[in-house]
């Protein structure tokens, strides 16, 4: 296989990666009592997402699910 396919197949592979990892966030998210207003908003805009709309709503969730408010003793 050529580099550039290699190449190819190494990025679509990621984005897939951060695609799925998107979404078992968001479907913990959903099930999930709290919410966080802002995060919430940006979740509400989503349509057709590109690679960039993928990212920031993946930083989004994660910092959701890290949040330094969070007592150790609750298992999100």
């Amino acid at each position: 296989m050529p580099p550039q396919d290699r190449l190819a197949n190494g990025i679509f592979a990621a984005y897939q990666t951060i695609r799925l990892a998107t979404l078992l966030m968001l479907s913990a998210y959903m099930d999930d009592d709290d919410r966080d207003d802002s995060l919430a908003e940006k979740i509400r805009g989503l349509r057709l997402l590109h690679w960039q709309e993928w990212t920031r709503i993946a930083d989004g969730l994660a910092g959701f699910w890290i949040a330094p408010d969070v007592p150790d003793h609750i298992q999100r």
